[in-house]
Formats: structure tokens, C-alpha cells, sequence
């Protein structure tokens, strides 16, 4: 049923996004046109043509223009979603993953179960899962290269500093400064002695000197902006003025309720509202700091984190507890984060799990024998063999596959007869024969 419901959801998706038999119209003077024939007459069609932008358009072209005419299917155009699919960008986690190929690739399959691509999407699937797997285990993909779990995990610190530069140098990239500038943040506090530290310090100059001169204007700004606001508010009529100015008063509560979530995270760099003085003006003073913090920031003053860590890790994993303690003091040193150091020390204290023991599929209903008694040195156990003499009390063992029914002798801790039991026994023959005695001295009374 769940199936079912994602294939529903599949292709309402299509149907949301336009996606009908698509054509490709090609003209006789080289022109491609990408749409879809709605009406054939005598001499021309009715083609509504999808131009850039989502924009669309219906045209009549003639007959005698058109050079040929490709119509594809539904399938052939949702297709084109999964071949995407592969090969797939780097550092998905396996939620990712799952989506591709639940949401994605099986949903395809189920929408279009006859559909040609089926071999190929079962391929995309495959290549999906088997990544998916590795990812489980830790593993990552980073510059289109699989980094296995054992890299991944030895080298936790640079390659998580290399992302919160990637992450920063992409946002700013994008125009995304506030969101680069707290990722710069994460690497100036997490990651002092990373490679990627100084490329950061970089980073930040040019990012702080693109955000800033935007910053200033539109506080600059915010008046007129407020008075504008006020103009257009007093053109509505009463009931949607009302309407209008509660919605403002709305939106101002939640800007309110985020920027304390975001002083309470310890930020510099809130998010900014066209509206409101007060942040933007803190944000200014922050950018000054920030930019004489960087000015004045000296290099040769950073100490490499990354090949103690690897050390520390190496140690760790192989189990040399007074070097790996002496690399964990060092890192705490160097102002590695403390979940850095707790992922080494729960390494560290992991036990090396014992040697499976190969089994067969009927051996695995059986209960195993107890191990022989130690034997000394180049003393080969002997067989079992049916007990003939009684055995020393230390060694005594059951008798169940001698053959022969035995009762069961209660044994002490060390394997053999307890002397408590002996006591017992005896002083139970001993009241026997006292209750006989004195009945039958009571029968010659009579």
C-alpha cells in the first residue's frame, strides 16, 4: 500500500510539473521547437511550444515547414529525473539515499512497470544501494572520490574542517553571506588548526568586504523604507488595512522569536529583516571586529591538529592506551572540540571482538560442550570414555553420553561430592534407625 501511495505521489508529480507527451518539432530551417502538438488541420498544427522560463505558448505552424516531428512518451520524459540520479554529487548521507531511490527511482518503476527503462533504472537501483551502504558505514564521498570508513574516521578533523570551508566558500559563492559567514564562524571556533584554517581567514576578508557596504545602505534605509510602508498602508481600505497591519505584527513576532533563538546560539550574524535598525546595526559592529580580529591574524601562529589526531586515532584503534592518552591531553591542548576527543576515547574503550566460530546450519540448534580442563604443556585431552573408576572429584563430569543411566550426585563449586550432602544422608539413616528402634521396642511391650 505504501508503494502504491509513493507511485500516486510520483505521478501527481509529473501531472504538477507539465509533464504530458512531449514533441520535438524540427523545422525545415534548422529550428528545434520543444513542445507538444495540440491539433492537427489539413495543413498545419497547433503546437503549444514551452519556451525558457516555464513560459508557454501556443503557435500554429505549417505543414510544409516542418521537417520531422519525435514524440516522446511521459515515461521517456520522467525518465530523464533518474538517469540523473547517477553519478551522484558528494556527501549525501543515507536519507539521501533513501529518498532517491524510494521516492525516486522505485517510484518511477512503479508508475511505469512496462516502461523501457526499466533494466536501466534496476541498474541506477543497484548503484544506489551498494553507495547507500558504504555511507552507513561511514564512508563518504568527497571531489567525485569514495573515501572509506577507516579514512573517514582517522581523519574526522581535517575533512570535516574541509567541508565547513566547502560549505562557506560555496554560500558565498552564491551571494549566501550570512550563511557563509556562520560557516567561517564554525571553522574559526572548531577548527584552529585545520589546513583549511587559513584559507578561511581569506575567505572571511573578501566576504566581510562584500557584506558590509550592503549592510550600511540598508539601514541607511529603513526609515524611508518604514514610511513607504506607512504610505501604502494608509491607501487600504479600513477592513484590509486592519488585515494588513496585524499580518505586519505577525511577522515582526517571529523575526522577534528568531533573532533570540539566534543570540542564544551565540552567533554574530543574525539573519536581517529591511525593516529592523537593531540587528543590522549590530551586525555592522561585528563586521568591524571580525575585520580587525583577521588584520591582525599572524599564521605562523597555528599548531597542525590533523596528524596528532590521526596518531591519536591509530593508537586508539590499536589499542596502545598510554600513547593514545597522551595524544587525547595533546589534542585537548590544541582546542580540538571535546566531541572529537570523546569519539576516540569510546574508540579506545571498544573491546576486540572474539573470533567467530564457524557453524554449519545444524550445528546451530545444538548446545555446545564444555571446554576440556586445561592440560599441561604438550599434553594431548583424551576421548571421552564410559566411566569405569570414579574420577577425582576435581574432574568428575556428567556421564551423558557414556551410555549409562546415572542419578544425579550433587557436586560442590570445585566438581565433587559435597561433604554436606554426606551429613545428610547420614544423619538420615541414623533417625531411620532410631524411629525403627523405638517401635520396635514398643511392639515387645505389648
Amino acid at each position: 500500500m505504501k508503494f502504491r501511495i509513493q507511485s500516486l505521489v510520483f505521478l501527481v508529480s509529473l501531472a504538477v510539473s507539465g509533464l504530458a507527451c512531449a514533441d520535438t518539432i524540427t523545422l525545415k530551417d534548422g529550428t528545434v521547437l520543444d513542445g507538444q502538438v495540440l491539433k492537427e488541420e489539413v495543413d498545419s498544427y497547433l503546437v503549444l511550444v514551452r519556451r525558457p522560463g516555464g513560459i508557454k505558448d501556443e503557435r500554429p505552424i505549417a505543414k510544409a515547414d516542418v521537417e520531422s516531428i519525435v514524440k516522446t512518451s511521459p515515461a521517456d520524459e520522467a525518465f530523464e529525473a533518474i538517469s540523473a540520479l547517477v553519478p551522484t554529487p558528494d556527501r549525501l548521507t543515507a536519507a539521501d539515499y533513501d529518498r532517491m531511490i524510494n521516492k525516486q527511482a522505485k517510484a518511477f518503476l512503479g508508475a511505469f512497470p512496462n516502461s523501457r527503462h526499466k533494466a536501466k533504472t534496476d541498474e541506477i537501483i543497484g548503484i544506489l544501494e551498494k553507495e547507500r551502504e558504504v555511507v552507513a558505514q561511514g564512508g563518504l564521498k568527497l571531489d567525485g572520490k569514495w573515501i572509506s570508513p577507516a579514512d573517514r574516521f582517522s581523519n574526522a578533523y581535517e575533512l570535516d574542517a574541509r567541508m565547513t570551508y566547502d560549505d562557506a566558500l560555496a554560500a558565498a559563492e552564491a551571494g549566501r553571506f550570512v550563511q557563509a559567514l556562520r560557516s567561517l564562524e564554525t571553522l574559526n571556533a572548531d577548527f584552529k588548526g585545520s589546513e583549511h584554517y587559513v584559507k578561511g581567514i581569506e575567505l572571511s576578508k573578501r566576504v566581510l568586504q562584500a557584506y558590509g557596504p550592503g549592510v550600511a545602505a540598508d539601514l541607511k534605509r529603513v526609515p524611508d523604507r518604514i514610511v513607504d510602508r506607512e504610505k501604502e498602508l494608509a491607501t487600504l481600505p479600513a477592513n484590509q488595512r486592519d488585515s494588513a497591519m496585524a499580518e505586519i505584527k505577525r511577522k515582526e513576532a517571529i523575526y522577534a522569536a528568531l533573532i533570540k533563538r539566534e543570540r542564544e546560539s551565540g552567533t554574530d550574524w543574525p539573519t536581517l529583516d529591511i525593516y529592523q535598525k537593531e540587528p543590522m546595526a549590530d551586525t555592522l559592529r561585528a563586521i568591524d571586529a571580525e575585520s580587525r580580529r583577521l588584520e591582525s591574524f599572524d599564521p605562523s601562529t597555528i599548531k597542525p591538529v590533523g596528524p596528532t589526531y590521526k596518531n591519536a586515532w591509530t593508537a586508539a584503534t590499536g589499542g596502545d592506551e598510554a600513547e593514545a592518552k597522551k595524544l587525547f591531553g595533546e589534542l585537548k591542548t590544541l582546542g580540538v572540540p571535546e566531541r572529537y576527543i570523546t569519539a576516540l576515547e569510546e574508540q579506545l574503550a571498544k573491546e576486540e571482538p572474539d573470533a567467530p566460530i564457524p557453524t554449519t546450519s545444524d550445528e546451530s540448534d545444538t548446545e555446545t560442550e564444555p571446554a576440556p580442563e586445561s592440560t599441561e604443556p604438550g599434553e594431548i585431552p583424551k576421548e571421552e570414555e564410559p566411566v569405569v573408576t570414579p574420577a577425582p572429584a576435581d574432574q568428575q563430569t556428567g556421564t551423558e553420553d557414556s551410555g549409562e543411566a546415572s542419578q544425579p550426585a550433587a557436586v560442590d563449586e570445585e566438581g565433587g561430592v559435597g561433604m554436606t550432602t554426606i551429613l545428610f544422608v547420614v544423619m538420615g539413616l541414623v533417625l531411620v534407625i532410631a524411629v525403627v528402634a523405638v517401635f520396635a521396642g514398643g511392639k515387645k511391650k505389648q
